[in-house]
């Protein structure tokens, strides 16, 4: 390749952003990339939650306990505020399948806002997929669980819940939301770098706009 059709590649490379601020090159599979990471994020987050309901109560059986017995002697009961908000996080991840219809079409539009616009920015490498959507999902379910709870606890404000205690139960919620939801954008990264492929599409369109000038 010459020294001339480099210098075209990087000026069509360089081509004025278009809607949002977003590069104009085409990608393909990147709408259904975004679409399949929506579904898989809401499942992957229901079955977390789930799995760690399952893996306490065999715990429990395990250790020939009830989980009442197995949390009285871990010591959960001395930060009862702070272990409800965590168990809260756990039991609302757990049913956020049943809330599908409303979470996908805003998971659609967040990780294509997100996510999606990595590819047509020209990031190809593993990592910022990885990562941002991890990210991304710890900030939507810790933000979702921890809101959840500030507003039921506005709502439902009784005399014997005290503000310190509130405020220990919606930390708990926070955390473990966040977690779950880290665990579940990454695992969503993976598929949706591995969709996309996007190292290959922006070498084959590399090549082709040298192509074209050459």
């Amino acid at each position: 390749m010459s020294s001339a059709s480099k210098t075209y590649e990087t000026i069509a490379a360089q081509r004025p952003p278009g809607l949002f601020g977003r590069p104009v090159r085409a990608i393909q599979r990147n709408k259904l990339a975004c679409v399949v990471s929506a579904f898989l994020a809401v499942l992957f987050v229901t079955m977390i939650g789930f799995f760690c309901i399952m893996f306490w109560q065999l715990l429990a059986m395990m250790l020939d306990k009830d989980v009442y017995e197995l949390n009285q002697s871990l010591g959960i009961k001395d930060r009862a505020p702070f272990f409800g908000g965590v168990a809260t996080a756990v039991f609302l991840s757990s049913f956020n399948w049943y809330l599908s219809m409303i979470i996908i079409p805003v998971a659609i539009i967040v990780i294509s806002q997100v996510t999606g616009r990595l590819p047509h920015r020209g990031i190809s490498s593993f990592a910022p997929y990885f990562w941002q959507t991890g990210i991304t999902g710890a900030v939507l379910v810790g933000g979702t669980c921890f809101m959840t709870l500030v507003i039921v606890q506005a709502f439902n404000s009784l005399p014997g819940i005290s503000t310190a205690n509130a405020i220990f139960t919606a930390a708990g919620a926070l955390l473990m939301g966040s977690l779950i939801g880290l665990a579940a954008g990454l695992g969503v990264g993976v598929i949706h770098y591995l969709i996309v492929r996007p190292k290959a599409q922006l070498e084959l369109a590399g090549l082709k706009t040298a192509d074209v000038f050459e």
